[in-house]
């Protein structure tokens, strides 16, 4: 039976949960999904989409709001809103902070939704990778952002099972996905 058909029939969930549970176990039911690269299945296709650079997220009103680029020296005595992690090694700014002897003020833990918004509300800064920072900040939010130093990289991409490489449902998801990863490119 052709994919679309099956998804007809079918009801598409979509959840949410860390790329890291992809390198632990398949997910039952998962035909395709957008993660973090990289990500290691013996299951799933892995298509890397995009490559970018982490930034630097501040209140308009922060006294380094005003520095063309914000370096890791920078962050010295800043508190940090930060993704929560299970671990330091998961947290790329954290083993960065943690190599150059940087000691900060502190640090707020929060799901990846809410740390722009609370960025926005004063509660510290951030180094985030743009794609989320773009996609969380609103227009009214008083944040500046800036490009970081030394480079933080991350990585996007598809994962799906075989059997829907050549699916239509896929297809459109690549076609219209890699639209919108253009307008992260800039």
């Amino acid at each position: 039976m052709d994919n679309i058909e099956e998804l007809r029939h079918s009801v598409l969930a979509l959840k949410e949960f860390g790329t890291s549970r992809l390198r632990i176990a398949s997910i039952p039911g998962l035909s395709f999904g957008f993660v973090t690269l990289p990500v290691a299945s013996r299951v799933l296709e892995v298509e890397p989409w995009l490559t970018t650079e982490a930034v630097c997220l501040l209140p308009a009103a922060h006294p380094l709001a005003g520095k063309a680029r914000i370096d890791i020296e920078d962050l010295r005595d800043q508190h940090l809103v930060i993704s929560n992690q299970p671990s330091i090694s998961t947290n790329p700014l954290l083993e960065l902070i943690a190599r150059h002897g940087i000691q900060i003020a502190g640090k707020t833990e929060a799901n990846i939704g809410t740390i722009s918004a609370l960025v926005a509300n004063g509660v510290g800064i951030t180094v985030m990778n743009p794609v989320t920072a773009r996609d969380q900040l609103s227009p009214r939010d008083e944040v500046v952002v800036r490009p970081f130093c030394p480079a933080i990289t991350f990585s996007f991409g598809l994962v799906y099972r075989g059997e829907w490489k050549q699916s239509r449902v896929l297809a459109f998801l690549r076609d219209r996905g890699k639209a919108l990863m253009a307008d992260y490119r800039d």
